[in-house]
């Protein structure tokens, strides 16, 4: 009996550290992986997502005194791309998209530049989690 409650507990802790993983990473990965259907629903001003996406970059990769001010920099630079390419490409979905892959390229080259190899790592491991997370939910 003791083996039995042990696996229930295990299944329970690994279904709760699931769920907190994700909510981070959508918490997280949303505001940089700009595409579509946010840029349809705006999503505030480019300064508001800039200053979003930084306080969740600072907590997630727990950015340094030092780092902070180049990681908001870079946000807020993009931020603002971001929304002269939604405005350029409003209407054609294929040209905003390959806009935004090009302009994320470019943000995690600048990035490349501000963070550790290991703060670029965790970075590009939810980038990763969350676009095949994305791809589960469009073939359902």
């Amino acid at each position: 009996m003791g083996i039995c409650y042990q696996k229930e507990n295990n299944s329970h802790k690994r279904k709760r550290k699931m769920k907190k993983l994700l909510i981070a990473v959508i918490i997280f990965i949303l505001p940089l992986l700009s595409h579509t259907a946010f840029a349809q629903r705006g999503g505030g001003p480019p300064e508001e997502r800039a200053e979003k996406q930084t306080a969740m970059m600072k907590e997630f990769l727990d950015l340094t005194d030092e780092q902070l001010p180049k990681v908001e920099e870079i946000n807020l630079k993009f931020a603002k791309s971001n929304e002269e390419l939604r405005e350029k490409h409003r209407g054609n979905r294929e040209a905003i998209i390959a806009a935004f892959r090009e302009s994320e390229q470019l943000k995690e080259e600048a990035l490349a530049q501000a963070l550790t190899e290991e703060q670029l790592g965790k970075l590009r491991e939810k980038k990763e989690e969350m676009r095949s997370q994305r791809r589960g939910r469009g073939s359902k």
